[in-house]
């Protein structure tokens, strides 16, 4: 479906620019990718980690706990 297109290059971008180390704006893709798609295991596991880099901790464990729900 569109929306499960949409939510793999939102992640897939983020991936990106994670490895470019433009941490802030993969945080914000990661975050697009996991509000377009709640089932999408990789992007709501990306988004989780990327959570937990930036010191949010608390929102980490929540999404994170959904993930492994999913899984």
């Amino acid at each position: 479906a569109r929306t499960e297109r949409n939510a793999v290059a939102h992640n897939n971008l983020s991936v990106a620019l994670t490895l470019g180390g433009r941490d802030a704006e993969a945080l914000e893709q990661a975050r697009i990718a996991a509000e377009l798609d709640s089932e999408y295991v990789t992007a709501q596991a990306n988004y989780g980690d990327l959570l937990r880099r930036a010191g949010r901790h608390e929102e980490a464990l929540v999404v994170l706990g959904r993930t492994l729900e999913l899984n």
